[in-house]
């Protein structure tokens, strides 16, 4: 087997368990947190969790980023990588220690109020998790990532579990035990990557630094693009429906939450692969084939979910949480864009064009915010939901632009057809249509795609008994 896809298929699988581990485990939680939690104490939860996900980047200047892009790079001074990365990894922790306790004075963010010291753990634990993960990644220690995972869940299941249930504190507790998920496996990235070898305060070259910022800055904006994507939505719904409403549409993504962890497990190990092959002669093939073999298992899930969304629905969503199934399906339709978009993303890292993802991700974000009022304003909450997708494409596009020399031209047929037939199954489940029709646009996009899952099962067992 090709020693470039044996090292893509060695780290899906290990990033498989760990996000198997943290995600779709944790997942199983939700019926128990939808069952003690109002709409509005979990609304105020995601409003914070999402505010610590927007800053971050900004108070430490994107510098993980950076430093997983050059520690991938052999001929970059690793020590050097790491010390750089903790001394801006430091100030953003100092900066969100400052924001946290000026908001206990001003109130000016009125869902932060009397979370205030659980919202500055979250963040510190929050920036030193995705750091050293980042990190880990960049050392091509993906077996460390994979193992964190694992120790998160545990973590996580356990202490919602006694926290909720045991000691019924509330969203207090709820807090906790999120905290605790991200601080114990943070602990082990420390015991691994020991990074007290390395001082924020050591002697730095400036040109190393100008070169990592250089790449790390423009990224701020690809970051919080993600963010902005999935979240805007929730304060535009916050704004003119209320904490409430919120709630129920942050549920709603805990479906599309599962197609989110299948791509990841690709799109984190698609990351080195990117980079390291960047080089070779038959990169556009190579990008081009796993290309196509995304798409084609991401339509397949997309399709599957929306087909049973309903019945999962009534599962997970207690109370009046229900009603969320509604916005699932444009929100599955979002993820499909964006992980097509998160595919193209690390092309654009290989060839070290962070500003092509910083126009991406502004030119996505205003489109969110402009369709966001208008389609909220004609169709309620579910206008939040179209919103999202349409900028989600548009993100895509704009990568796309930048990367498309990369990628050969026979995958695109295949490409659109597949996501049209992935929006009219959308459609039709939002409309309460038969589920034949969900049923048969699945099957069609079986058809169109069948090249690809006869190619993956033809390969991949050979693959497994050699690794």
């Amino acid at each position: 087997m090709d020693v470039k896809y044996k090292s893509l298929i060695k780290n899906i699988g290990y990033l498989t368990i760990s996000n198997f581990a943290s995600k779709i485990l944790v997942f199983l939680l939700v019926p128990l947190y939808t069952n003690v939690l109002s709409t509005e104490e979990y609304g105020s939860y995601d409003a914070i969790a999402t505010t610590v996900s927007l800053l971050a980047p900004f108070v430490i200047a994107n510098i993980s980023d950076g430093v997983m892009r050059f520690l991938l790079d052999k001929k970059q001074d690793k020590n050097e990588i790491m010390s750089i990365g903790l001394k801006y990894t430091s100030i953003g922790i100092i900066i969100m220690a400052l924001l946290a306790l000026s908001n206990r004075v001003f109130h000016y963010a009125g869902f932060l109020n009397g979370y205030e010291f659980l919202a500055f753990l979250y963040a510190a634990f929050y920036i030193l998790n995705s750091h050293f993960a980042q990190c880990a990644k960049g050392l091509n220690q993906v077996s460390v990532m994979a193992k964190a995972g694992v120790v998160s869940t545990a973590t996580m299941i356990l202490f919602n579990v006694l926290f909720l249930l045991v000691f019924h504190l509330g969203i207090t507790g709820f807090f906790l035990a999120h905290i605790l998920g991200l601080a114990i496996p943070t602990l082990y990235y420390c015991a691994k990557i020991e990074p007290w070898k390395y001082s924020p305060f050591s002697r730095i070259d400036k040109q190393t630094k100008k070169l990592i910022l250089a790449y790390s800055i423009p990224l701020i904006f690809n970051t919080i693009g993600w963010t902005i994507n999935s979240s805007l939505d929730k304060y535009c719904v916050i704004y003119f429906y209320g904490v409430a409403a919120s709630g129920i549409l942050a549920v709603s993504y805990k479906i599309p939450t599962i197609l989110s962890v299948i791509y990841s497990m690709f799109t984190q190990a698609w990351q080195i692969s990117a980079v390291t092959e960047y080089d070779n002669n038959d990169r556009e093939k190579f990008y081009s084939d796993t290309y196509l073999f995304v798409n084609a298992l991401g339509c397949l899930c997309c399709g599957g979910l929306i087909l049973i969304n309903k019945p999962l629905s009534r599962f997970l969503f207690a109370k009046d949480f229900y009603q969320a199934w509604q916005y699932v399906p444009f929100l599955l339709v979002s993820v499909l864009f964006n992980q097509t978009a998160g595919f193209v993303g690390p092309l654009l890292s290989a060839k070290k064009e962070s500003n092509a993802m910083a126009k991406a991700a502004v030119a996505g974000s205003i489109v969110n915010l402009v369709f966001n009022i208008v389609l909220i304003k004609i169709m309620g909450v579910q206008g939040a939901a179209i919103a999202t997708a349409i900028s989600s494409f548009v993100i895509y596009l704009v990568r796309w632009w930048y990367a498309r020399e990369l990628l050969e031209r026979r995958i695109y047929s295949k490409l659109y057809l597949s996501w049209i037939i992935t929006i009219v199954s959308a459609v039709a489940e939002i409309l309460s249509v038969q589920y034949f029709v969900q049923a048969l646009a699945l099957l069609i996009i079986i058809i169109v795609n069948l090249s690809e899952y006869k190619r993956i099962i033809h390969y991949l067992p050979i693959r497994r008994t050699r690794i």
